[in-house]
């Protein structure tokens, strides 16, 4: 009778000493480059009866063939969502590492209505609360501006001792910006998808992801809505 017992499952150490991390982060910047190209894309859906203009950056080796399979022999994509601020800038240097470093095809989304659509940069302008007491607001289809007499501007106090004083738009019923507010889940969901489907389909992918803060709850709902997650 053998006394050999197969490995149980993974769990990591209780402690990763502060060289072995230095060792971890050397041994991955240490790789050589994979060269690979990043190109964003603004595609346009419909949800719930409006029509939404949503980004995503796709990061991708130049020799498909460096992406990597995984046991089952699909390739692995890697599906990244940045957290409650910004935009896909925020996970860029994550995204260029894990492509140019392991070769994983990756998307970088970013949540509807915080591409700053006009500018090809990307970068908003001015302030996020304006002189004349207007606030910015989000673009969630190109050339469709919410004007200020859709919202009033709330200011909160209610955990002042934590964040001081939140100032925030409220829609006004029965505008625009009280719809858009209203189908936005929606229409973060149906981006999401849309991405995995043109970029990681099944049969050819499978599909790994990653949110940081509050992008974490959205990926899981997503791990639930797409079959090669």
């Amino acid at each position: 009778m053998s006394d050999h017992h197969s490995p149980g499952p993974w769990e990591p150490p209780d402690i990763f000493e502060h060289d072995d991390l230095i060792a971890a982060s050397e041994d991955v910047l240490g790789r050589s480059d994979i060269p690979f190209s990043e190109k964003e894309t603004v595609f346009r859906i419909n949800v719930l009866g409006l029509d939404w203009d949503m980004g995503v950056m796709v990061y991708e080796p130049d020799d498909a063939s460096r992406i990597p399979t995984g046991a089952n022999g699909r390739k692995v994509g890697l599906f990244l969502l940045h957290g409650g601020a910004g935009d896909y800038r925020s996970m860029e240097k994550l995204a260029r590492m894990i492509c140019g470093k392991f070769g994983y095809k990756v998307t970088s989304m970013t949540y509807p209505g915080r591409l700053y659509l006009p500018e090809p940069g990307r970068d908003w302008p001015g302030d996020t609360v304006k002189a004349d007491g207007t606030v910015r607001t989000p673009i969630w289809l190109a050339d469709e501006i919410i004007p200020p007499e859709d919202y009033e501007v709330v200011r909160d106090q209610s955990l002042r001792a934590r964040y001081g004083t939140r100032i925030a738009a409220r829609a006004r019923p029965g505008t625009r910006f009280y719809d858009r507010m209203a189908a936005w889940p929606a229409a973060f969901e149906e981006a999401m998808k849309t991405i995995c489907r043109d970029h990681f389909p099944d049969g050819e992918y499978s599909i790994y992801l990653h949110g940081h803060s509050t992008g974490g709850p959205f990926v899981h709902m997503l791990s639930q809505r797409v079959d090669n997650i």
